[in-house]
Protein backbone atom coordinates (compact mmCIF):
# COMPACT_ATOMS: atom_id res chain seq x y z
CA UNK A 1 0.00 0.00 0.00
CA UNK A 2 3.00 2.49 0.33
CA UNK A 3 4.09 5.37 2.69
CA UNK A 4 1.67 6.04 5.08
CA UNK A 5 0.89 9.79 6.33
CA UNK A 6 3.99 12.04 7.87
CA UNK A 7 2.78 12.91 11.39
CA UNK A 8 2.54 16.83 12.44
CA UNK A 9 5.20 19.26 12.09
CA UNK A 10 7.27 19.08 15.24
CA UNK A 11 10.09 21.41 16.10
CA UNK A 12 11.57 23.83 15.87
CA UNK A 13 14.54 21.39 17.93
CA UNK A 14 17.94 22.82 18.58
CA UNK A 15 20.44 20.08 18.75
CA UNK A 16 22.44 19.81 22.13
CA UNK A 17 26.03 19.01 22.87
CA UNK A 18 29.01 19.76 25.68
CA UNK A 19 29.40 23.60 26.56
CA UNK A 20 32.80 25.13 25.31
CA UNK A 21 35.30 25.78 27.82
CA UNK A 22 35.85 28.43 30.25
CA UNK A 23 37.94 30.81 29.50
CA UNK A 24 40.11 33.44 31.30
CA UNK A 25 40.99 31.31 34.23
CA UNK A 26 42.48 33.11 36.81
CA UNK A 27 44.26 32.16 40.36
CA UNK A 28 44.74 34.08 43.48
CA UNK A 29 47.03 32.04 46.04
CA UNK A 30 46.54 32.06 49.76
CA UNK A 31 47.32 31.06 52.86
CA UNK A 32 46.06 26.95 52.45
CA UNK A 33 43.72 28.04 49.63
CA UNK A 34 43.16 29.07 45.81
CA UNK A 35 40.66 31.46 44.49
CA UNK A 36 39.70 30.82 40.87
CA UNK A 37 37.60 32.88 38.38
CA UNK A 38 36.55 32.21 34.99
CA UNK A 39 34.77 33.71 32.29
CA UNK A 40 31.30 31.70 30.95
CA UNK A 41 31.51 29.81 27.66
CA UNK A 42 30.37 31.15 24.41
CA UNK A 43 28.78 28.42 23.61
CA UNK A 44 26.28 26.62 26.31
CA UNK A 45 25.78 23.91 23.72
CA UNK A 46 22.72 24.63 23.55
CA UNK A 47 21.45 24.12 27.19
CA UNK A 48 21.91 26.62 30.25
CA UNK A 49 24.63 25.94 32.34
CA UNK A 50 23.51 25.07 35.87
CA UNK A 51 27.15 24.45 37.73
CA UNK A 52 30.66 24.38 37.09
CA UNK A 53 33.84 21.66 37.90
CA UNK A 54 36.91 22.79 38.61
CA UNK A 55 39.60 20.18 39.04
CA UNK A 56 42.84 20.84 40.31
CA UNK A 57 46.11 18.60 40.55
CA UNK A 58 49.78 19.20 42.09
CA UNK A 59 51.47 20.33 39.23
CA UNK A 60 54.05 17.41 39.86
CA UNK A 61 50.98 14.86 39.52
CA UNK A 62 48.91 13.37 37.34
CA UNK A 63 45.90 12.39 39.67
CA UNK A 64 43.15 15.28 39.89
CA UNK A 65 40.34 16.30 42.78
CA UNK A 66 37.15 17.47 41.39
CA UNK A 67 34.79 20.43 43.15
CA UNK A 68 31.65 21.17 41.82
CA UNK A 69 31.00 24.68 42.14
CA UNK A 70 27.02 23.95 42.97
CA UNK A 71 25.56 26.81 40.98
CA UNK A 72 26.24 28.84 37.93
CA UNK A 73 28.42 31.05 39.99
CA UNK A 74 32.37 31.78 37.93
CA UNK A 75 34.12 31.79 40.65
CA UNK A 76 34.93 29.05 43.82
CA UNK A 77 37.79 29.14 46.41
CA UNK A 78 39.25 25.94 47.17
CA UNK A 79 41.02 25.49 50.54
CA UNK A 80 42.95 22.58 51.91
CA UNK A 81 45.83 22.91 50.08
CA UNK A 82 49.23 22.46 51.07
CA UNK A 83 51.27 25.38 51.71
CA UNK A 84 54.54 25.68 49.48
CA UNK A 85 53.09 22.66 46.73
CA UNK A 86 52.50 24.25 43.48
CA UNK A 87 49.15 23.39 41.90
CA UNK A 88 46.99 23.47 38.26
CA UNK A 89 43.61 24.03 37.71
CA UNK A 90 40.93 23.19 35.06
CA UNK A 91 37.14 24.38 34.91
CA UNK A 92 34.41 22.68 32.68
CA UNK A 93 30.43 23.87 32.72
CA UNK A 94 27.76 21.72 33.39
CA UNK A 95 24.00 21.21 31.61
CA UNK A 96 21.61 19.21 31.64
CA UNK A 97 23.67 17.21 28.23
CA UNK A 98 26.35 17.05 30.88
CA UNK A 99 30.42 18.10 31.51
CA UNK A 100 31.35 20.04 28.81
CA UNK A 101 35.19 21.27 27.50
CA UNK A 102 37.76 21.65 30.48
CA UNK A 103 39.72 25.02 29.90
CA UNK A 104 43.07 25.05 28.96
CA UNK A 105 45.57 24.35 32.03
CA UNK A 106 46.32 27.34 34.35
CA UNK A 107 48.85 27.52 36.51
CA UNK A 108 50.80 26.62 38.37
CA UNK A 109 50.37 28.43 41.58
CA UNK A 110 51.87 28.09 45.13
CA UNK A 111 49.38 28.44 47.85
CA UNK A 112 51.90 30.29 50.70
CA UNK A 113 50.95 31.08 54.72
CA UNK A 114 50.36 34.34 56.08
CA UNK A 115 53.19 36.82 57.35
CA UNK A 116 53.91 36.26 60.47
CA UNK A 117 52.91 39.27 63.16
CA UNK A 118 55.98 41.80 63.46
CA UNK A 119 57.73 41.84 67.20
CA UNK A 120 59.07 44.15 68.94
CA UNK A 121 56.79 47.05 69.15
CA UNK A 122 57.78 49.86 71.13
CA UNK A 123 56.71 53.65 70.69
CA UNK A 124 57.52 56.78 72.32
CA UNK A 125 55.29 60.19 72.46
CA UNK A 126 57.42 62.88 71.22
CA UNK A 127 54.70 65.75 70.87
CA UNK A 128 51.09 65.70 72.38
CA UNK A 129 48.81 63.52 70.39
CA UNK A 130 51.85 61.96 68.24
CA UNK A 131 53.26 58.38 69.29
CA UNK A 132 56.38 57.12 66.89
CA UNK A 133 56.40 53.45 66.44
CA UNK A 134 59.28 51.06 65.91
CA UNK A 135 59.07 47.34 64.94
CA UNK A 136 61.40 44.33 63.87
CA UNK A 137 59.53 43.24 60.42
CA UNK A 138 57.97 39.35 60.81
CA UNK A 139 60.75 36.55 60.48
CA UNK A 140 58.37 34.76 58.09
CA UNK A 141 56.45 36.76 55.26
CA UNK A 142 54.56 33.51 53.75
CA UNK A 143 57.09 33.84 50.34
CA UNK A 144 56.04 37.16 50.08
CA UNK A 145 57.43 40.93 49.91
CA UNK A 146 55.54 43.15 52.44
CA UNK A 147 53.74 45.77 50.64
CA UNK A 148 52.20 47.80 53.88
CA UNK A 149 51.65 47.55 57.52
CA UNK A 150 48.36 47.99 58.79
CA UNK A 151 48.53 50.46 62.36
CA UNK A 152 45.89 50.41 64.81
CA UNK A 153 45.23 51.77 68.19
CA UNK A 154 42.89 51.03 70.98
CA UNK A 155 41.70 53.83 73.99
CA UNK A 156 39.83 51.38 75.84
CA UNK A 157 42.02 48.90 76.96
CA UNK A 158 41.40 46.69 73.48
CA UNK A 159 37.57 46.98 73.48
CA UNK A 160 37.40 48.11 70.06
CA UNK A 161 40.15 49.54 67.76
CA UNK A 162 40.63 52.35 65.44
CA UNK A 163 43.01 51.81 62.21
CA UNK A 164 45.21 55.01 61.42
CA UNK A 165 45.29 56.77 58.35
CA UNK A 166 49.39 56.03 57.77
CA UNK A 167 49.25 56.04 54.13
CA UNK A 168 51.85 52.85 52.54
CA UNK A 169 54.47 51.87 55.65
CA UNK A 170 56.67 49.32 53.99
CA UNK A 171 59.45 50.02 56.44
CA UNK A 172 59.17 48.72 60.41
Amino acid sequence: AGTGHFSAWAGPVSPAGPASAPTGVTLLARDSAVDVSWITPTDNGGRPITDYVVRYRLATSAVWSTVNVGSAATSRSIGGLTNGQQYVFQVAAITSWGTGTFSALAGPVTPQPLAAPPTRLGGSSTSPGVVSLVWTAPATTGGLTITDYIVQYSSNNGASWTTAADGVSTQA
